[in-house]
């Protein structure tokens, strides 16, 4: 982060957090924490643009290391679509108790189940491999 932007940073979280602490005292505590929901979601907000704006010009400054990064999300979104296409979506008798009432929410439930899975079987096998390969190696 640059100087200038990072004293701007530090300049709007103190005059917030200033801001915060006047509510809190001055007027009742819900209208403080409503100003805390509101300023989480603006950085929330903030920090997405900043990560897309920011993957965006990775690409287009590195094209050969992005390369690699499309690959990964691709095949991200290849297991995403075999997990959906693999889920049943059945619906059971306790599903509606959680505002499960179509069958592609169950299926998208069951994506989520299936990918959480797949990718920590896949990260526990990987480090092994690594671990394994490094090992022989030296």
């Amino acid at each position: 982060m640059g100087g200038r932007i990072k004293m701007i940073y530090y300049a709007v979280v103190i005059v917030a957090v200033l801001f915060y602490v006047i509510q809190l005292f001055t007027g009742d505590s819900t209208s403080a924490s409503g100003f805390g929901l509101n300023f989480t979601y603006v950085l929330s907000f903030i920090a997405i643009a900043g990560a897309l704006i920011s993957s965006v010009l990775f690409i287009t400054h590195n094209p050969k290391g992005a390369k690699k990064l499309l690959i990964g999300v691709g095949v991200l979104a290849v297991v995403c679509i075999l997990a959906y296409t693999m889920s049943s979506g059945e619906l059971g008798p306790d599903y509606a108790k959680y505002d499960v009432t179509t069958e592609s929410k169950s299926k998208l439930i069951d994506m989520g189940m299936y990918l959480t899975l797949f990718l920590g079987i896949g990260s526990v096998v990987l480090a092994v491999v690594t671990e394994t390969v490094s090992l022989f190696k030296n």
